[in-house]
């Protein structure tokens, strides 16, 4: 009797289960597995993308989705559907590489796919990538602007050539900038050949009544690639710039204005890390991903240049640092360029006017952290090997009332708390830069560099990107600690609160 008892309780359970299990719906599991992805594709390579996608479910639509960018549009796009009575929980990702990953001009880009299976649709990748090359500005409306001055030739404004200019002739000589019939414009970039001494820009109705008026130049801060919101209601603008050369005059639809436009900030006057780099693009080559690992820290990343190299690396050293995650407008010491023999003297004014250059930005930024090149120069450069050693007695000198007293009685003193040398050998950090940094579309602190340094246009046929130039740029050692050696040599501000 108990046996039969056990049985039938046992036949209820099954029955009950059986139940359960026809009303309770499968539960779905979509499995990506990503072979290979070029997150950083160079000029004369082809990007790749190798991986499957596996659903516990049928999939009913695989949808992939190429976007620009610079110019905030769709490239293309890619659908795969199942014929008819077919079924497939398996499928391959190369046909989303042979349709949409053959477009061969340069700039960023993003690929989202998407899958539509078990009633979900799912996001299954979405990530940035890069292409090498010249890349075409971010789209705006420009071209459907009207423009009056003494420059015959409107593409001046927009034709993304720095050589083209605009020198207005005297005070009354001005530029005036109509927007197109019901578009409003967010802002304009203007492009100045160097930071203005004094300009000013005013808006106006579509009735001609005055909206306000923005002043640039003299102890305004105004960057050379430079940011002017225009207000809503805005229908035309004058620029009144004498004295000032002007390369582009670049207007952007309001809600469209692509993440590659520069929107410069005056540097902040408290920094987290102060980055000090010989030339402009020294920063990516031989500091990899420190920048951009930084900002997406969330911490104050300031920049300090010790050679003038000239306009046009000047305002590509912008663009790679925005590319970089940058928002704080670097420091410009202003040093002269070449090699000579000895590069204390002469074109940077001998040892204690550089180092006295150096001790006033510190004592100004205050930085908890300070970053610079090899001691050995890298590769021997002798005015890298100058700025590491002038940056190590910036840092001990900085913190003297003795030394360099003006600063000092501008600024105080400042202790910076530790100080990094690029491949110095004691208490060493070893960043890995193949982690993907977050904030950066998926992209690593390798590639990311890679991307940076690629705006340095100029450069690339005489250095093609390079970890290092042959010397590892993951690797530092902490030559200064006010705080203590580092224990797990994995941060820059460890023990740093």
């Amino acid at each position: 009797m108990r046996r039969k008892w056990l049985a039938i309780a046992l036949a209820v359970v099954c029955i009950f289960g059986q139940a359960r299990a026809a009303i309770t719906p499968t539960r779905l599991f979509v499995f990506t597995r990503i072979d290979d992805f070029t997150p950083f594709v160079g000029e004369n390579a082809n990007p790749r993308l190798r991986g499957e996608i596996r659903s516990s479910m049928p999939i009913v639509k695989m949808e992939a989705v190429l976007y620009d960018l610079r110019l905030l549009c769709e490239l293309g796009r890619y659908v795969w559907e199942p014929e008819e009575g077919e079924e497939t929980r398996f499928l391959q990702l190369e046909g989303v590489r042979r349709h949409l990953l053959g477009w061969d001009y340069p700039g960023e880009k993003r690929l989202v796919i998407t899958i539509e299976t078990g009633g979900e649709t799912r996001t299954i990748f979405d990530r940035e990538f890069y292409r090498s090359g010249n890349c075409a500005a971010p789209r705006n409306i420009s071209d459907q602007c009207e423009y009056l001055s003494s420059e015959p030739d409107e593409r001046i404004w927009y034709d993304n050539d720095a050589r083209t200019k605009w020198q207005p002739q005297s005070a009354e000589d001005l530029l005036t900038v109509r927007l197109p019939e019901g578009v409003e414009a967010e802002g304009i970039q203007i492009f100045w050949s160097e930071a203005p001494t004094a300009a000013r820009i005013s808006f106006f109705a579509a009735d001609g009544a005055p909206l306000g008026e923005t002043a640039r130049g003299g102890e305004i801060f105004t960057p050379v690639i430079d940011w002017i919101a225009i207000p809503e209601g805005a229908r035309s603008l004058e620029i009144r710039a004498e004295g000032c050369l002007i390369e582009e005059a670049q207007v952007y639809e309001r809600g469209w204005v692509a993440p590659m436009v520069q929107k410069w900030r005056e540097t902040s006057e408290k920094w987290d890390l102060m980055i000090v780099s010989t030339h402009e693009d020294d920063e990516h080559i031989f500091f990899g991903g420190v920048i951009p690992m930084t900002v997406a820290q969330g911490r104050e990343v300031g920049l300090v240049y010790m050679v003038n190299c000239g306009e046009r690396r000047y305002k590509e050293a912008l663009t790679g640092l925005w590319s970089a995650g940058m928002s704080n407008y670097p420091e410009f010491i202003g040093l002269g360029d070449g090699m000579p023999e000895d590069p204390t003297e002469g074109k940077w004014g001998g040892r204690e006017h550089y180092v006295g250059l150096l001790v006033e930005q510190i004592r100004k930024h205050r930085p908890e952290v300070v970053l610079t090149h090899d001691f050995e120069g890298e590769y021997g450069h002798n005015q890298h090997i100058a700025t590491a050693y002038a940056v190590a007695d910036a840092v001990q000198a900085a913190a003297d009332p003795e030394r360099y007293p003006e600063s000092a009685a501008r600024y105080g003193t400042w202790r910076a708390n530790k100080l990094y040398i690029h491949l110095w050998r004691d208490n060493e950090i070893d960043f890995d830069w193949e982690e993907p940094i977050p904030g950066f579309g998926g992209l690593n602190g390798y590639d990311i560099s890679r991307r940076a340094y690629d705006k340095h246009r100029s450069q690339q046929k005489f250095v093609p990107y390079n970890m290092g130039l042959g010397s590892d740029n993951s690797r530092f050692g902490l030559y200064f600690s006010a705080v203590g050696p580092d224990e797990e040599h994995n941060d820059l501000f460890e023990h740093i609160e």
